[in-house]
């Protein structure tokens, strides 16, 4: 299982790996996108997760828009607690 938010990347590694991927399109930083991971792995024993999204805003704190570091937020760390509460109690 692959995620990333622009399909051509991910389409791009998902192709250069040497086993079989499914790749899934999703913005993390977002509920639509957490629910999209849930459900392309409601079918498969997953047994490790590795979180390497990350968002960081770039420029002055206070110059930068709230709606910017919502996202930083939702993405570096309401996401990694969603995926943990629902990926962990099985592993």
């Amino acid at each position: 299982m692959l995620v990333a938010r622009r399909p051509g990347p991910l389409a791009e590694v998902a192709q250069s790996l040497p086993t079989r991927t499914v790749p899934v399109v999703a913005d993390l930083s977002t509920t639509a996108g957490i629910d999209a991971v849930i459900a392309a792995c409601a079918e498969r024993p997953v047994g490790l997760v590795v979180a390497n999204a990350a968002y960081s805003p770039i420029g002055s704190f206070v110059q930068t828009p709230a709606e910017e570091t919502l996202r930083a937020v939702d993405l570096n760390c309401r996401a990694l607690l969603l995926l943990a509460h629902h990926f962990v109690p099985p592993m």
